[in-house]
């Protein structure tokens, strides 16, 4: 585990880099220009970029979102969210475990994405006791407890209902406090006796779809940009490219940057705690 100031200090080590977008790119409803300025000088060095997010929205709806933000389309290369694999994989109906499912789910998340499967034959109900599947996609309020969920969650586990979760993030940063994300409504779930189809980071089918536009490169030359150790820096190892810890993300409350030995020691303790090394950390992406 290495500690770099800028990125431009990999340059000749990487041909392509993956980046998370939420606590990396964005946060906190700003961009991170110092992070904007970074891509714009990967994509001169001509590295191929891909914007990998965690959404529960389409990758079109995400890539409108980057362009009304002031994120241009030539700064990267695509932009893949775990809403859209999942959408596809419920689309084409290939997967053994969606495979399964009726047409019918009840839908757990905010108005954001609540149709999002209407145009592709499934239809949402109201009455759980009807559902074919549960489509879990977040929070109905920000500051939800998972409390909030747990009767629904146990009405569903009783009746054997399956649950596809479009975001594996357990904790959701919201300036200084984490919310809980889609994916701890899942685990929880899960922990009950429940079946559940998770889709994003760290599951490997995200790297998987990344790594297929850059065919022709190796994946150790291949950088997973992230700021979470339980999605990105275990989905970069699992997947066998390079990882690089922005700490200013998800983990910002855990890490002192006060001095050096500290940022040091508290980056090494959470290593320690989550069991694997990032090959990089950085204080945020900068050039």
């Amino acid at each position: 585990m290495k500690k770099i100031k800028g990125i431009s200090e990999l340059i000749t080590e990487i041909d392509a880099v993956i980046v998370d977008f939420w606590g990396v790119l964005f946060e906190q409803n700003s961009l991170r220009e110092e992070a904007i300025d970074a891509l714009y000088n990967l994509k001169s060095a001509n590295k191929k970029i891909y914007l990998l997010s965690n959404s529960p929205r389409r990758a079109h709806e995400m890539l409108s979102f980057l362009h009304s933000i002031g994120i241009e389309k030539g700064t990267f290369d695509g932009v893949l969210t775990s809403g859209e694999i999942a959408y596809n994989d419920l689309e084409k109906r290939e997967d053994p475990f969606i495979q399964r499912l009726g047409n019918k789910y009840f839908y757990i998340g905010g108005k954001m994405c609540q149709r999002m499967l209407d145009d592709i034959g499934y239809k949402r109900i109201l009455d759980l006791a009807e559902a074919d599947f549960l489509f879990n996609t977040g929070v109905y309020f920000d500051d939800d407890a998972i409390d909030v969920y747990e009767p629904l969650l146990n009405f569903a586990v009783k009746h054997d209902v399956p649950m596809i979760c479009s975001n594996s993030d357990r904790v959701i940063p919201r300036g200084n406090i984490n919310n809980i994300g889609p994916g701890e409504i899942a685990m929880r779930y899960q922990n009950l006796g429940g079946r559940v189809k998770f889709y994003g980071k760290p599951q490997e089918n995200v790297f998987k779809y990344c790594l297929e536009a850059v065919p022709f490169i190796e994946k150790e030359r291949v950088l997973m940009i992230g700021d979470s150790f339980d999605t990105d820096i275990i989905g970069a190892k699992q997947t066998g490219v390079k990882s690089l810890l922005s700490a200013g993300g998800t983990h910002k409350t855990e890490i002192d940057f006060v001095s050096e030995d500290k940022f040091n020691s508290s980056i090494s303790e959470l290593a320690r705690f989550y069991g694997l090394y990032p090959d990089y950390v950085i204080e945020s992406l900068r050039w």
